[in-house]
C-alpha cells in the first residue's frame, strides 16, 4: 500500500510540476525552466494567474509527495 502511494505521489508531482513549468514558460519565456530559485515571486506567478494556480498545485504536490516518502521510510523500518 504504502509503495502505491509513494508512487501516486511521484506521478502527482511529476504533471504538477511540468504544468507549472509549462505554464511558466507562456507566461516569462523559453528561458523560464532555467530557475535559479524556486522562492523567486516572479517564477510563483500574480495571485488569480495560471501560472499562480499552477505554482500552488505545484507546492501542494510537492508536501503530499515528502509526506508519502516520510511514510513509506517508517513503513519500512517497521518491517526490521
Amino acid at each position: 500500500m504504502y509503495g502505491q502511494c509513494l508512487h501516486s505521489a511521484k506521478l502527482l508531482f511529476a504533471a504538477a510540476d511540468a504544468t507549472w513549468r509549462c505554464e511558466a514558460q507562456k507566461s516569462l519565456g523559453p528561458n523560464a525552466s532555467d530557475f535559479k530559485s524556486i522562492a523567486s515571486l516572479k517564477v510563483r506567478g500574480d495571485s488569480g494567474t495560471l501560472l499562480r494556480t499552477a505554482f500552488d498545485a505545484r507546492e501542494r504536490a510537492y508536501a503530499i509527495l515528502h509526506q508519502a516518502i516520510d511514510a513509506s521510510s517508517i513503513k519500512e523500518k517497521q518491517r526490521y
